[in-house]
């Protein structure tokens, strides 16, 4: 009787909790958030991704304790984590919500944080119940689940209200016209150059035709314009004085390196 019951209480320890589960699927969401990036946002592999997914899931089996793992501290491995997948892009992420026109990403971006509140609050939640009470008392609060209930719903209306098309708003151009302008690809972003003349009014169309928003950005000439995923747009602006200028993509170019999309723009006297 005795070696039965040591046997299930072995069991019952290691059975997950209420706020343990929802660690282990905050960190398969990581995972399957950075696949889904590659594979629709960005259609290409790049490091280090995979490398995120790979970590992520290493993380949710130690938390599961499947097959390794399952040590009351290792829900506090899954704050860290969110925490560092957060504040590693903060400006990237602030970027992207404050352009909901890039609406796949945006819808990124919200469930991303989503996935990080949920790992740093469970995982908070996880590690105090492991150390402060038996497995059988492990319970989420009430209060707790209505929370991330009416956090979910806020996500998918924020999502729904920044894919309605905006209308009204803005110059209106003509396709027929657009499609005769100057053409920035994102081709343009790998060093290439773009020349235009000084003291002229200068009309360039940006084509993105990926599932990622960029934008087209010259500091010095007061150029911020939005190339939102899978559609084009006009940069309208003159340039006074002739030299060298870089533009950028705001959300992918890192000043302070010079790493990232950038190119050239030459203002010819």
């Amino acid at each position: 009787m005795d070696i039965t019951m040591t046997i299930s209480h072995a069991q019952a320890d290691k059975r997950l909790s209420g706020f343990s589960k929802l660690v282990v699927g905050a960190l398969i969401g990581f995972a399957l958030m950075y696949l889904y990036l590659q594979a629709v946002l960005i259609r290409q592999i790049t490091m280090p991704l995979p490398i995120f997914s790979v970590i992520s899931l290493v993380l949710a089996a130690l938390v599961a304790g499947r097959p390794i793992g399952g040590w009351r501290w290792t829900p506090l491995l899954a704050v860290v984590w969110s925490l560092v997948l957060l504040l590693g892009k903060l400006d990237l992420v602030l970027y992207e919500l404050a352009h909901p026109e890039n609406t796949h990403q945006f819808a990124w971006q919200l469930v991303m944080l989503w996935l990080v509140t949920v790992g740093v609050v469970a995982g908070i939640g996880a590690t105090v119940q492991n150390y402060r009470l038996p497995a059988a008392e492990r319970r989420l609060p009430q209060w707790l689940r209505w929370s991330f209930t009416a956090a979910a719903g806020l996500l998918v209306g924020a999502v729904v209200v920044a894919a309605i098309p905006q209308t009204g708003r803005g110059v209106q151009v003509d396709p027929a016209i657009l499609t005769q302008l100057p053409a920035v690809t994102l081709d343009a972003y790998k060093g290439g150059e773009i020349r235009v003349k000084a003291g002229q009014l200068t009309a360039l169309r940006l084509d993105n035709p990926t599932g990622a928003g960029h934008s087209f950005d010259v500091d010095e000439l007061s150029v911020h314009v939005a190339m939102p995923n899978g559609s084009e747009s006009l940069a309208l602006f003159t340039a006074d004085t002739p030299g060298s200028y870089i533009f950028y993509c705001a959300p992918h170019y890192d000043k302070a390196t010079g790493n990232g999309m950038h190119g050239t723009l030459i203002v010819e006297p």
